[in-house]
């Protein structure tokens, strides 16, 4: 019964990217593959390395293909899955301490792991989204960092950040009312952040004292019933450990630590070269880059190179084939090229936006998200 599906899955990776060899596409499986409460702890006779994520296992590999630069993103954000803010006890007040927050612990940071698709050793982070699924009323000047450390999801975040960029928390996409939040907080770097196979996005909401407990906490999964062993925290005292093995189980009951949550971040990543490389003032050959960010919602950009100058058409997409704009139809001189496209009474969904340089052609997806 799995075959048909797991190969349609297989077929759409190796659109994605044909240079994939058999155990690239069986390790993309493995990573990304999603568990709960049927599968149980994998891998097992019955559900394998866990249930095919048919999404996540593409989009893991959209960028790893031939081309320079082009992004792909890390633990693609599922809108349509349970999200929870998890604090200790759901009967006790917010302020009883979360499990991905500001807590009565004083927990100083909260970090995943993420590892690059099969063959790809190194990176260059653009962009880092994060969900927010609360923030207190009345914050202020109170801020948290984004940084990047080397490490492994079995090892943890090790040594001193790669980079450190600090933003202020009444600025997250996020309010007081624990809602689901489908919308991330972006962090875009103008400078890429170079990073090895495996490496930790953290959130550092530094030192805080009593008034600063329940600042704001970053949605999590649905508990997935094992360990989860890429999620790490930083405890007051700079030490950093697993949180499957720090906290209880998802109803607070001592003495559980099996039950794990995933954070919800993304990381958009380019290939083997970093985007100054990219974008050189004349390209060998016409190139679309992915819009950024991606997903997006209202607003993204997409950018596109040419050789040499040309008549070009840059035209959006629904899934039918239906024209929704029409961004670019001139005669364009050689070089690097951005566009801008508001989608602000478009639903959410996936479209296609086609390239076309004189007899050049070139199509991409995008995902809008509201």
């Amino acid at each position: 019964m799995a075959s048909p599906h797991v190969a349609g899955v297989i077929a759409l990776m190796l659109q994605a990217n044909p240079t994939l060899t058999y155990e690239q596409v069986l390790s993309v499986f493995q990573q990304t593959a999603r568990t709960d409460s049927w599968t149980g702890s994998v891998p097992n006779n019955l559900f394998g390395a866990g249930k095919i994520d048919a999404h996540a296992a593409v989009m893991s590999v959209a960028g790893t293909g031939p081309g320079p630069g082009e992004p792909s993103v890390l633990r693609y954000f599922d809108p349509e899955s349970e999200q929870r803010v998890i604090t200790i006890d759901a009967t006790l007040p917010i302020d009883s301490g979360f499990v991905f927050g500001t807590n009565r612990y004083f927990d100083k940071a909260k970090a995943t792991a993420f590892t690059l698709p099969p063959g790809q050793n190194e990176g260059y982070i653009s962009q880092i989204n994060v969900w927010f699924g609360y923030k207190r009323d009345g914050l202020t000047n109170e801020t948290y960092r984004i940084l990047v450390y080397n490490g492994t999801a079995e090892g943890g975040p090790t040594g001193d950040p790669i980079t450190s960029n600090e933003y202020l928390l009444n600025s997250v996409n996020a309010d007081a009312t624990f809602g689901t939040q489908r919308e991330p907080t972006i962090h875009t770097f103008s400078e890429p952040i170079t990073v090895g196979s495996s490496f930790f996005v953290a959130v550092d909401f530094g030192s805080y004292g009593e008034s600063g407990i329940g600042n704001a906490g970053i949605v999590s999964s649905n508990p997935v019933g094992q360990r989860v062993s890429e999620a790490w925290e930083q405890w007051s005292d700079n030490t950093w450990h697993n949180i499957s093995d720090a906290w209880t189980s998802q109803q607070g009951t001592p003495g559980s630590g099996t039950n794990g949550w995933h954070m919800w971040m993304e990381v958009n990543i380019g290939g083997t070269t970093s985007a100054q490389d990219v974008t050189a003032s004349i390209p060998s050959s016409i190139h679309l880059e992915q819009n950024y960010p991606n997903p997006f919602n209202a607003v993204t950009v997409i950018q596109y190179s040419l050789p040499e100058a040309a008549n070009v058409s840059l035209i959006v997409y629904d899934v039918l084939g239906r024209v929704i704009k029409n961004l670019v139809d001139d005669e364009m001189e050689a070089g690097v090229h951005k566009v801008q496209f508001e989608a602000n009474e478009l639903s959410s969904g996936l479209y296609f936006y086609r390239l076309t340089a004189g007899q050049q052609s070139i199509v991409r997806k995008m995902m809008l998200l509201r």
